[in-house]
């Protein structure tokens, strides 16, 4: 009779040999997932310092352009004071001249930001493709309930439903198309341009926000195509120590606390004794910007409406 090979093969075969392959081959397989972990963890790295640096540069172009709108707006000034002087023609040409070059700086300075802001975004896209599988950067990814522009009255000043209300937050207005802007100038509001030193100077910033409360209306806040939150907090902490947070949590609106911000040339028309609950009540801040995403630390703190871009 015939030995049977494959009983001979098993016998003659050494154990330890196995125990020796498989450990071998599970050596392999944690490699490789140690590998894969590793390259992952660089690109992840990779990607976050490269979204850091687009931040930066970012932020740098904002304030850039804060800069350049804010010395259009000087120039214009200057012009205007020269012809309203009566100052010679030559002077005015200058002043015309000046005018020009800071249109030019701030067309320039659009352009920066534009460039850095779609960098940054895209940075930030790559990450959050490195960080979560199958995440896509869509319209319906964005923050904000997406409202028509003509269903804003409804929604913003009726509050129909009273959704923002209900939020306890006041309503940030994300608008890329910048239409918004226009509707509400034409609202009976107190318009703050962000960007302006104007409309940010101390004492018409204090006026703007307390007449707001003393007729009850709306008080517009706009921060244009600039995401610069924290400076915007500092221009309105120069006003009144934690004004702005105090605007935000509607603390102000509690106890009579806006009566702090009169001031007493203000004359009888700001007289405590004329604010009433009733108007004060009335009082919206909207907050609205052309940012495409904001500040996460903005869209905290706010009822974000995003105003649908027609295609």
């Amino acid at each position: 009779c015939s030995k049977d090979p494959i009983k001979e093969a098993l016998a003659a075969w050494d154990v330890s040999r196995t125990d020796a392959l498989v450990a071998q081959f599970e050596r392999l397989v944690l490699e490789k997932e140690q590998a894969k972990k590793a390259e992952a963890a660089a690109a992840l790295n990779t990607l976050a310092s490269k979204c850091e640096a687009a931040k930066e540069a970012y932020a740098n172009d904002q304030k850039k352009l804060k800069c350049a709108h804010q010395e259009l707006e000087k120039r214009i000034h200057e012009y205007d004071t020269c012809v309203g002087e009566g100052k010679t023609e030559e002077l005015c040409k200058v002043a015309l001249g000046m005018i020009k070059q800071a249109e030019q700086t701030l067309d320039a300075a659009k352009k920066q930001a534009a460039a850095s802001s779609a960098e940054y975004q895209d940075a930030k896209y790559q990450l959050r493709e490195q960080q979560a599988e199958n995440e896509e950067d869509s319209d319906e990814n964005l923050v904000g309930i997406m409202v028509d522009l003509k269903d804003l009255d409804d929604v913003l000043v009726k509050d129909v439903g009273n959704k923002v209300a209900d939020s306890g937050k006041w309503p940030l207005l994300i608008d890329v198309s910048q239409q918004a802007s226009v509707f509400v100038r034409y609202m009976d509001t107190n318009y703050v341009n962000a960007l302006s030193s104007k409309d940010m100077e101390p004492n018409r910033l204090r006026r703007s926000v307390l007449g707001a409360i003393r007729y009850g209306k709306p008080c517009v806040l706009d921060f244009m195509d600039v995401d610069l939150l924290d400076e915007v907090v500092r221009g309105f902490d120069v006003v009144q120590p934690w004004l702005f947070k105090s605007i935000m949590d509607k603390s102000i609106l509690k106890n009579d606390n806006y009566l702090s911000l009169i001031r007493k040339d203000d004359g009888e028309e700001y007289h405590h004794t004329k604010f009433q609950d009733a108007r004060a009540a009335k009082f919206k801040f909207i907050l609205l910007t052309s940012v495409r995403e904001p500040k996460e630390s903005l869209v905290e703190q706010t009822y974000p409406l995003r105003i649908k871009v027609q295609k």
